[in-house]
């Protein structure tokens, strides 16, 4: 990615805390009469959770990483709301992972952000910057960094390693049948059909172009603006060619990966391919993927097929396992919220 552009991929970042810093304002010079105390602003706690808790502190810091254009998509309560409850199973996750000596050392911290940095191509001021850009201090990026990686350490410990897919999933799944019919929590699924937008571009209009598809995209994500509105800017606006319809298999390895990590309904971010930006769209997934009742034998689909499908299956159950120990681990804890 772009400097400008820069995002960071991992998917917890609102899941976060930030330390609470005390300002003391030290004043030097001739004795002057003392003015009345400014009021001190106190913290207060937002919920409780078992012995823990989530701070009114902490959920302003998660709301300030939202992004406009999700603010006037979401209700401000609702938003709260949300984001609370993602506090909230932070800190029952972070209660787990103490309980089970499970720890992430700040050198590790540190070392992951190199790595961001290096893929970004971002020295330490543009970074700097791109968090800000983002309503970010480096304090409460590294906190939701160093509890990513906790999390991730975690769930490989309780439910990820004990995931195994069958080859009669991966054939079920590319059938579209039996437990996998209609499901897809990872993205785009072989059969189903994605939209093809290339937009043109000189070394002038690249830049434009690309933050004008970048701006779409977030729209269509936040549901600020319908498909059928971004298809029209895409090909008038935008000057793209009329949208190419192809089913996922039908795509190049690396535009399938793209695709498996799109629901249904959105478009993908925008891809810089020199001399033009490609944009896809997923349509939207019928009732019945199958409706024909109709399968093929496991033989009758590719390797390629076969490994793509491998990974969304286990995607999907990796998905319903954490979701599943989640919701329990809810279930049995004491909360209590105060908005």
């Amino acid at each position: 990615m772009k400097p400008t552009n820069f995002r960071c991929p991992w998917p917890l970042l609102l899941l976060g805390t930030v330390v609470v810093i005390a300002l003391t304002f030290v004043f030097s010079g001739p004795v002057v009469p003392k003015a009345k105390a400014a009021p001190t602003v106190v913290d207060r706690i937002v919920a409780r959770v078992n012995n823990g808790v989530v701070t009114l502190s902490e959920l302003e810091a998660a709301l300030n990483t939202v992004s406009p254009q999700q603010r006037q998509a979401v209700p401000k309560e609702e938003l709260q709301g949300m984001i609370l409850n993602s506090l909230i199973e932070k800190e029952l996750i972070s209660q787990v992972a103490n309980s089970m000596g499970i720890m992430v050392g700040e050198n590790e911290v540190d070392i992951a952000i190199e790595g961001i940095k290096r893929e970004n191509n971002l020295n330490d001021s543009q970074f700097r910057a791109s968090l800000a850009a983002q309503g970010m201090t480096i304090d409460f990026f590294r906190a939701n960094l160093k509890f990513q990686i906790l999390s991730d350490r975690l769930f490989r410990e309780i439910v990820l390693n004990r995931i195994v897919v069958t080859e009669n999933e991966v054939t079920d799944y590319l059938n579209g049948i039996g437990a996998f019919q209609g499901r897809n929590e990872g993205g785009a699924a072989l059969n189903d059909k994605v939209v093809i937008f290339l937009l043109p571009t000189t070394p002038s209009t690249s830049g434009r172009l690309l933050k004008q598809a970048e701006t779409l995209y977030n729209q269509v994500r936040t549901g600020t603006v319908t498909y059928a509105e971004a298809e029209r800017q895409l090909t008038r606006d935008l000057g793209g060619d009329e949208g190419q319809v192809l089913s996922v298999g039908e795509l190049q390895e690396s535009l399938q990966n793209i695709a498996a990590s799109l629901s249904p309904g959105l478009l993908s971010p925008p891809v810089d391919l020199g001399k033009s930006i490609l944009v896809m769209y997923i349509q939207p997934r019928q009732a019945n993927s199958n409706p024909t009742g109709t399968t093929k034998a496991a033989s009758e689909f590719t390797d390629q097929q076969r490994q793509f499908a491998r990974q969304q299956v286990e995607q999907i159950k990796r998905s319903d396992k954490v979701k599943a120990w989640m919701n329990d681990l809810k279930a049995k804890a004491i909360i209590q919220t105060s908005l």
